[in-house]
């Protein structure tokens, strides 16, 4: 389908991922190996069901039709295994919530960031925060341009003796230590 596509149009083309596939690395490697300019991790699934027999409208809910800020750690994993072993942009997107999501997702390898769920949730002045709070944390991290971060904490500018998942899984326990005080 793919090269079909390219064959059409002459305009980059991404594809947006979910988190469910068996080989995910491998088919991020082989979409950008067949022409795929950008990647977006992840596509979130719909769970409401809605029935279209009654008036009522759904509530716009966090989990069930927007995404939640607990989403980010799994787009970050696999931003950070896969950037610098393919050839594409990668794109996050579900649960950005604040500059320093956008940071850290960008410092893990994205090159673009997406917001939606947020929009839904405050208004389209959230974007207004979040631009203000990015730039905050790259004053405070004495960062120049956003670009010269992208991937700067991904796996592949991490030494081989540093097991990626097992520090993402320390950090974790650590967190939950503090919260119990």
């Amino acid at each position: 389908i793919l090269n079909e596509i390219k064959s059409k149009v002459k305009i980059p083309i991404g594809i947006k991922l979910g988190p469910l596939f068996t080989n995910l690395g491998n088919l991020a490697i082989k979409l950008a190996d067949s022409g795929c300019n950008s990647l977006v991790l992840f596509n979130r699934f719909q769970t409401v069901h809605v029935d279209e027999n009654t008036a009522e409208k759904p509530a716009l809910e966090e989990g069930k039709w927007l995404s939640t800020p607990g989403e980010i750690g799994l787009i970050k994993k696999w931003m950070s295994k896969l950037y610098g072993k393919v050839n594409a942009d990668l794109s996050a997107t579900s649960g950005v919530r604040s500059g320093e999501d956008v940071l850290s997702l960008v410092l893990s390898g994205a090159s673009v960031v997406q917001v939606a769920s947020v929009l839904y949730l405050q208004d389209i002045d959230a974007v207004k925060r979040i631009i203000t709070e990015l730039e905050i944390q790259m004053k405070n991290q004495k960062i120049e341009s956003i670009k010269d971060v992208i991937g700067k904490e991904s796996q592949s500018k991490r030494s081989p003796k540093e097991k990626y998942d097992r520090l993402l899984y320390y950090k974790a326990i650590s967190v939950l230590n503090e919260m119990k005080g």
